[in-house]
């Protein structure tokens, strides 16, 4: 027997899908708006001292938008501000590797 076929009442159009395909352009507005957030997230937590939480956060904006180098750098200085230097100077180096012009990769 043939596989059921869509009615006329059921959407076929992928535009209504509300999951999150990395390839598209939807998708990467989705994953872009959540990088924002948790980044938001993670200044809030580095400015108010809660180095951890904020090397959390810089962690989840960078999975979902792994070429901006801000959010290296950033995370770069939350792992300072906790004494794990090594996981800093990997970061400051992916930075660097990501935006080679940009000054603040090497501070």
């Amino acid at each position: 027997p043939a596989p059921p076929q869509p009615s006329q009442s059921e959407s076929t159009n992928d535009d209504d899908d509300d999951s999150t395909d990395d390839e598209s352009p939807k998708g990467q507005e989705k994953l872009k708006a959540r990088s924002v957030k948790a980044k938001a997230l993670a200044d809030a937590a580095y400015k108010h001292g809660d180095y951890p939480k904020a090397v959390t956060q810089y962690s989840m904006a960078i999975r979902m938008d792994r070429q901006n180098y801000v959010l290296f750098s950033n995370r770069s200085a939350a792992h300072c501000a906790n004494a794990n230097w090594e996981k800093a100077l990997e970061d400051a180096e992916r930075c660097i590797k990501l935006a080679p012009k940009w000054g603040k990769g090497y501070g």
